[in-house]
């Protein structure tokens, strides 16, 4: 899910749920200071954006999109050996830790017969994400900036698990990039509508045409996450929080550590009074990315909450 300009105040909101009897729940959402509808707080821009404000999606080559590919067999095969490449580069790293110096001749002689078999660019990122991963900081800044340039799917592992990195500049420059990559389907058309629907939703706004639009994106390439994401959005700022739970849990179907996707989910909930499932998206989404800092204290204080309940639950029973 994204952020924007908030339009509407928690305190408008809380009072359109007191109106129409819900009450209690309203009143524990202002303890998370979390606006119900419309849009979360400007606060959450960084935290659950659909990618950097008024920057354009990325185009780039994504495998994992048939729908978006004129060989997908041929891609299938390529990811595979990409895969097999970054598998064994994992193993020789522990083989050399252990110090089973056989098994690590055997691995990078493996490795380096197929490494010989990629392409230059791809021998070129798997150069970039070794850097990335056992780097010294200037190192790992410089591997990241590289993975950004060449903007490939296939980076996003790596990408993920620098978001972990001590190093704050690397882990907000992963950020970005992954959400990059979120918004870039490898089909250029596809891309254009997406940024048609995000500038709908954002400028105009129209929410009922950002909508439209994001429907549009999903005919055209039902297997990219991003369209669910975007869609679960709009239903979100429109109040209908059961269909943007719908959309929201296609998107992590299709991209399972989608954290912008988990964001939203658990501000779903929230608004639907269930705290418990909130929480529980909250924890997966700090899990994949630990920058969600306001996330974070969101869950501090739905803790609590849940608590509350569990203990409220055992005295009625």
């Amino acid at each position: 899910m994204s952020a924007y300009s908030a339009r509407g105040t928690a305190v408008q909101h809380l009072a359109q749920l007191r109106r129409s009897g819900h009450s209690h729940c309203a009143a524990r959402c202002a303890r998370l200071h979390v606006p119900l509808v419309r849009s979360p707080p400007v606060s959450l821009r960084h935290a659950v954006r659909i990618g950097p404000p008024g920057k354009p999606p990325l185009h780039r080559a994504r495998h994992s999109h048939t729908c978006c590919s004129s060989n997908p067999d041929r891609d299938t095969a390529l990811t595979e050996q990409w895969d097999r490449a970054q598998l064994l580069a994992r193993k020789l790293e522990i083989a050399v830790n252990e110090e089973d110096y056989g098994e690590a001749a055997r691995l990078r002689d493996e490795r380096a017969t197929l490494v010989g078999k990629l392409s230059l660019k791809e021998q070129m990122m798997l150069k970039a994400i070794n850097k990335l991963r056992t780097g010294e900081v200037f190192e790992r800044r410089e591997a990241i900036e590289e993975l950004a340039e060449l903007k490939d799917q296939r980076c996003t592992s790596a990408l993920f698990d620098a978001l972990h990195d001590p190093d704050g500049k690397v882990s907000e420059r992963a950020e970005g990039v992954i959400w990059d990559i979120f918004c870039s389907s490898g089909d250029p058309v596809v891309d254009s509508r997406l940024n048609d629907g995000m500038l709908v939703m954002q400028r105009v706004p129209d929410l009922e045409d950002a909508r439209d639009i994001f429907s549009e994106v999903i005919g055209m390439a039902p297997t990219f996450a991003e369209g669910y994401n975007k869609r679960a959005t709009v239903y979100y700022l429109l109040q209908e929080f059961s269909t943007s739970i719908k959309d929201c849990e296609r998107t992590l179907e299709l991209e399972p550590s989608h954290f912008g996707a988990l964001s939203g989910l658990g501000l779903c909930h929230i608004a639907l009074g269930d705290f418990k499932s909130a929480l529980s998206a909250f924890q997966r989404a700090v899990q994949v990315n630990p920058r969600l800092l306001q996330i974070a204290s969101y869950m501090k204080e739905l803790e609590v909450m849940v608590a509350e309940d569990d203990e409220n639950k055992e005295a009625e029973g």
